[in-house]
């Protein structure tokens, strides 16, 4: 039994020039590929009051663990179950006996 149960679509914007420089376009988001995944719960999911308004924001915080070797960076999204996630950090790849084994990563999407 697989543990990647799950679907996920990396997505990936080109750079746009800016008047800060160059900056990732998400109107001209591309998928960059598809995997299987187990997605889990992170610490860190929070909810808090907003101070300017009269709602909560709520902060959720995911584990992505996909097999082997995947193509994806920080400055990726990651799409799963129609929501789309900001990737946190570098994705770490994980190795073991000489063979990349899954890339994990935390992603996160903030809703307010």
């Amino acid at each position: 039994m697989s543990v990647y149960t799950e679907r996920v679509t990396i997505l990936r914007a080109p750079l746009a020039d800016s008047v800060y420089g160059q900056v990732r376009d998400w109107s001209k988001v591309r998928p960059a590929g598809a995997f299987r995944a187990s997605v889990q719960p992170s610490p860190g999911n929070q909810s808090a009051p907003d101070e300017s308004a009269d709602r909560e924001t709520a902060l959720t915080r995911l584990r992505v663990y996909l097999q082997g070797s995947a193509d994806v960076s920080a400055e990726d999204r990651v799409r799963w179950r129609g929501t789309d996630y900001e990737v946190v950090g570098q994705p770490y790849v994980w190795h073991s006996r000489g063979r990349a084994r899954y890339t994990a990563l935390t992603v996160q999407v903030v809703n307010a």
